[in-house]
């Protein structure tokens, strides 16, 4: 929700400061959860190993169709895509997880913020399979 809403207001306020005529949609917000999207499995890459390469390449011609119609028509408001985009990679960076794998198996996470740690439900053990693939989540530092 953090990054829809503030891909959506930054995608909207780049519009409104870089263009004659502005405009308002959910555009600029799909445009952040892609690079939110991206910037996950970029992160994750050494992780989750030839999935996070073919989820990149998708994205990226996914992005590569959109920007290459959206320069084509006057009518599309590229300064909402691109701050909408760039609003979405940046409180992904920020908020979103980072997990390493330990030589034990033992996936860990460690956000850039570490209040946005992944911490188990209550009444869980610490660590418990927790139903992510077989991966065993533990609560780290950073």
């Amino acid at each position: 929700m953090a990054v829809y809403l503030t891909s959506a207001v930054a995608g909207t306020s780049a519009s409104f400061l870089l263009t004659p005529a502005p405009s308002v949609g959910a555009s600029a917000a799909l445009f952040g959860l892609g690079a939110a999207l991206g910037v996950f499995y970029w992160r994750h890459r050494d992780t989750m190993g030839r999935r996070s390469e073919v989820v990149l390449q998708q994205l990226g011609l996914t992005l590569a169709i959109n920007m290459a119609y959206s320069l084509a028509s006057k009518r599309i408001d590229n300064w909402g895509h691109i701050g909408g985009m760039l609003s979405g990679a940046a409180v992904s960076w920020l908020l979103g997880p980072r997990f390493t794998r330990h030589a034990n198996g033992q996936v860990v996470d460690a956000p850039p913020l570490s209040v946005m740690a992944y911490k188990p439900p209550a009444g869980a053990a610490e660590g418990g399979s927790g139903g992510a693939g077989g991966l065993r989540l533990v609560r780290g530092t950073s």
